[in-house]
């Protein structure tokens, strides 16, 4: 009878979405990350850019994005491939700048939005992770892959002003 009930109750939460936890963030006000770790996170990261998803790659598992701005990193840096998967619908933080927490697609499950909009354009503030790359899936919950209204988009505007900065002031 254990056994079955415990069979029922996992098999519930395979079907319901997940929300996310992060150790760091439950003594916060909001659940959300303090604007002076987020400056930290900015600081810390090895390449910042705007860039626009393209297309689903390696089996629809990842995405491909054309760099369109490089803001900190290599400026041969053309082309990107990050695991995700493409969605038919827009995903902008609802917070306000600088944003203190991911967008919506990235509150449940793993921690980290990996929806894309082909055509749409996003800020990606990446930390290379080994096997995988660069990626923008190195801090739970972290704003590292938000959707941008465009060049003027105020989040965009914030993280420049930071990453222009000299690092390790954060």
């Amino acid at each position: 009878m254990v056994v079955t009930i415990l069979s029922a109750l996992m098999l519930m939460m395979a079907r319901s979405p997940t929300l996310c936890s992060v150790g760091e963030l439950k003594s916060s006000p909001g659940y959300s990350y303090r604007v002076d770790r987020i400056r930290q996170f900015v600081d810390s990261a090895s390449v910042i850019v705007r860039a626009r998803a393209l297309a689903s790659s390696t089996g629809d598992t990842h995405v491909r994005f054309a760099i369109l701005e490089h803001i900190r990193g290599p400026d041969s840096l053309s082309h990107l491939e990050l695991r995700g998967v493409l969605v038919a619908r827009d995903d902008f933080n609802s917070g306000t700048v600088p944003y203190q927490i991911v967008r919506s697609a990235g509150q449940r499950g793993d921690c980290h939005a990996q929806e894309y909009r082909a055509g749409a354009e996003y800020l990606l503030i990446l930390q290379e992770r080994g096997i995988e790359g660069l990626s923008p899936h190195w801090k739970p919950l972290a704003p590292f892959n938000e959707q941008l209204r465009g060049p003027d988009d105020p989040w965009l505007i914030w993280v420049r002003e930071v990453a222009r900065g000299p690092r390790g002031s954060a």
